[in-house]
């Protein structure tokens, strides 16, 4: 009977000594303030992008990409281009292009625009009256608001421009003492010139104008008493601001 008392109080002593040891050991880890884990390990993609808030923003601009499909550059000196890029979203994207002069273009159509939600960027300009023939570098720069950028080069290509003859305006066909009409649409703004003569033998004649601002112009003239009856050539030149010349041909009846 004894023996079983102190083996009852043996077993609580050493029960008691456990749990003491156990409380020890808790006290000395929360006064040492062991960190916990982070909740997400950070990775190396953490670095490409820049939080505010509850959005992320890129640091660095993806590539200019002109889309061809929606882009118009080749036309004539004061004909309309377009360009569409794509890039990303709500950078602020802009353009130079000098046509081959010595100064960038100022042209109120060029002027920055900002990406749309979809990284799109798109412009529409009529080129300079003095531009200069040929293929020209037209530079692209976007730029995000961290200051990041890159730049992309497309070429452009200046032609003449064309001197079509507006059908529903011109009559060249009237007998001696008669009227004939020419018109034609081209560049705005330039000097044109038609020359012809009426017939073999005849005076060479040289008739001016200037095309509107929508390229069109025209001559009204009365065929010559002794013009020769037949089929005679019609040379019609258009000359651009910068001085560049080109022309075309038609002919009158002289009936």
């Amino acid at each position: 009977m004894v023996r079983g008392i102190k083996w009852l109080r043996y077993r609580r002593w050493m029960w008691s000594g456990i749990a003491s040891l156990i409380l020890f050991c808790t006290f000395c880890l929360t006064a040492c303030g062991v960190p916990a884990p982070p909740a997400h390990p950070l990775s190396n993609d953490d670095t490409s992008i820049t939080v505010t808030g509850n959005t992320a923003s890129p640091t660095s601009v993806r590539p200019i990409q002109v889309e061809t499909s929606l882009s118009r550059l080749v036309t004539y000196p004061g004909g309309l281009m377009n360009m569409t890029i794509a890039t990303n979203p709500h950078a602020l994207c802009s353009f130079i292009i000098a046509y081959g002069r010595g100064t960038p273009s100022r042209n109120a159509g060029i002027a920055p625009v900002t990406a749309d939600d979809n990284g799109l960027a798109k412009w529409a300009w009529r080129v300079d009256g003095d531009a200069r023939t040929g293929w020209w570098p037209l530079t692209i720069t976007a730029v995000l608001p961290n200051g990041a950028k890159t730049t992309s080069q497309v070429s452009v290509h200046i032609t003449f421009p064309p001197i079509s003859i507006v059908s529903t305006q011109t009559n060249l066909t009237a007998p001696p003492r008669g009227t004939m009409t020419l018109t034609i649409a081209t560049a705005p703004g330039i000097s044109c010139v038609l020359i012809f003569n009426d017939g073999p033998g005849r005076p060479t004649k040289a008739l001016h104008a200037n095309s509107n601002a929508s390229g069109i112009a025209n001559w009204t003239w009365r065929v010559d008493n002794a013009a020769v009856v037949g089929s005679w050539p019609i040379s019609i030149s258009v000359t651009l601001l910068d001085g560049e010349t080109t022309s075309t041909q038609a002919h009158m009846t002289v009936s």
